[in-house]
């Protein structure tokens, strides 16, 4: 059955210390668009993340939203750079000796230089946290599937709905073309006898006539690509693979069938039956552009 494109799904994780909350939005895209915010130092997971998302989806635009908080491991790390203390240490206090300065070389005056002490990006704690992220990620995908998929046989039920109107008044179209000639041939004769009264008219001719407006009226061909459009469009409908793009295609040839109808076929009852098709074709396009 096919999925909808569009969908929300949260996974979360508890560990010791805190959680890891995922949360996945995905829109209507005709390729496939990640966008992930994590917080900060955990940039080096993003890539990660989007090609778990890829994996599972082929279309869409994915908002990935990733909060971790875990209270007793920071993302950071205090550095203190040992040797240059040291130097700085010993230079400061052969300078007070040499100077005759008072005062004490601290803690305080080390830190006055401010790449003794430095705050880093703690990269194994990113990676010891991914288990976690990957886990929770995992539980948001899942989650988002299931409500694309619900929300894709929602869309195809919709969508069979309204090509078994269509098929229904394609066989009345079927059904008025046979009358149509008969019409065609009365009326012409009708017009004749108007235009030149009781002179007779030549039999040949006037079959000769309905034989061309027979040819600038066949439909068979459209009718019968038709048909096989919209066979293959419920097929589809049916198949457990991305075939968005695919139905697109198919209703631009529908429409461009019906539309070659309408102008061969000069008719009321058949104006009317094509604007009916005309307008579900337009309803079922809207549905398939939610399609993955």
């Amino acid at each position: 059955m096919v999925r909808s494109m569009t969908g929300y799904g949260q996974g979360e994780v508890q560990a010791a210390g805190g959680a890891c909350v995922v949360e996945v939005r995905s829109l209507n895209h005709r390729y496939c668009e990640i966008a992930v915010k994590t917080p900060r130092g955990f940039a080096a997971l993003e890539n990660r993340i989007r090609e778990t998302v890829r994996s599972r989806f082929s279309r869409g635009r994915f908002d990935v939203h990733v909060t971790v908080n875990y209270a007793t491991v920071s993302s950071r790390r205090i550095v203190i750079d040992q040797a240059l203390a040291r130097q700085l240490f010993l230079a400061l206090t052969d300078l007070k000796h040499e100077l005759g300065l008072g005062g004490q070389v601290d803690l305080s005056t080390l830190l006055e230089l401010r790449e003794i002490a430095r705050v880093e990006e703690n990269e194994h704690h990113v990676e010891d946290l991914w288990p976690a992220v990957q886990e929770a990620l995992e539980g948001a995908v899942g989650n988002l599937e299931t409500m694309r998929t619900t929300e894709g046989e929602a869309l195809g039920r919709d969508i069979l709905q309204r090509i078994h109107l269509i098929e229904a008044w394609l066989e009345q179209i079927r059904s008025r073309l046979p009358a149509l000639l008969i019409e065609y041939r009365q009326k012409f004769e009708a017009r004749i006898s108007r235009l030149f009264g009781d002179i007779e008219i030549d039999p040949a001719r006037l079959a000769q006539e309905v034989v061309f407006f027979t040819e600038r009226s066949d439909v068979t061909e459209e009718m019968t690509r038709l048909h096989t459009h919209l066979t293959e469009f419920k097929r589809l409908l049916h198949v457990h693979e991305p075939v968005g793009r695919k139905l697109d295609f198919l209703l631009q040839e529908m429409n461009r069938e019906i539309n070659t109808t309408s102008s061969k076929v000069a008719d009321s009852d058949v104006a009317v039956l094509v604007v009916d098709i005309k307008s579900e074709l337009e309803r079922i396009r809207e549905q398939a552009q939610n399609i993955e």
